[in-house]
Parts: C-alpha cells; structure tokens; sequence
C-alpha cells in the first residue's frame, strides 16, 4: 500500500520563521521576511549579482543613487520587504510558473545573500 503513496515534501506554515525568507514570484519581484532584510543591512536599495553556470543570484545593498540599484519597499502594514526586478529577470530569461521559496539562502559577512536558483519549493498563499 505504502508503494503507492506519495511523501508531501511540504512543511507546516509558519515554520521557520526565524530565519531567512527570500521568495521569487510569477510577477517578477523577490520577496524577503525581515530577517533577510536585516541581514541585508536593513538597505533601502539592492543591486543584483548572477552567476549564470551555477545558477545563484546575489543579493547586496547599496546605495538608491547608483546606476544598477533597485528599490526596496515595504508595502503598508506588511511584514515583508519587496524587490521589484523585472528588468533583471527579463534581462536574464529568470521566470517562475508559481511563486518559489530559497531553500537555505546564503550569508556572507559582507550584508550579502545568494539564493539558489536550482534549491527551491514551490509554495502557494495561504487560505485567506
């Protein structure tokens, strides 16, 4: 009987949530918890980095003046921090059917992250 199952690989909602959240959705924009945002230096800008062989994207703060920078925002009354990139994306053919979560994003001393491209979780929203 136990042949014909299959195992969900999902987790309870809300689990983790004291650690670093980074999502990727259809609409192109990253979506980090605040944990990720404090981890990124709390920036009110980021620029993106990519590595097109192993598939990572880097995060790094930085100055809302510089040529490549890209907004941070935090919508009223949420929790979480918003990263339009659209122009990244396109630029690098980065898409998603469904919105993705990063399994184990990666800290580097210098307030960057880097997320896997190819370490991911489909999720969907929550009922409502």
């Amino acid at each position: 009987m136990i042949d014909q199952l299959k195992r969900f690989e999902g987790s309870a909602n809300g689990r983790n949530v004291d650690q670093v959240r980074i999502t990727f959705s259809p609409r192109k924009y990253f979506a980090l918890n605040t944990i990720a945002y404090k981890a990124l230096g709390s920036p009110s800008a980021i620029e993106f980095y990519y590595d097109e062989h192993l598939k990572k994207i880097g995060f790094r703060r930085c100055d809302p003046s510089k040529k490549f920078a890209f907004k941070v925002k935090q919508e009223k009354g949420k929790q979480f921090y918003l990263i339009y990139a659209g122009a990244f994306c396109t630029h690098l053919a980065i898409s998603t059917r469904r919105t993705v979560l990063f399994e184990s994003p990666e800290q580097k001393p210098d307030h960057m992250l880097i997320v896997d491209m190819s370490k991911t979780t489909r999720i969907n929203r929550g009922s409502r």
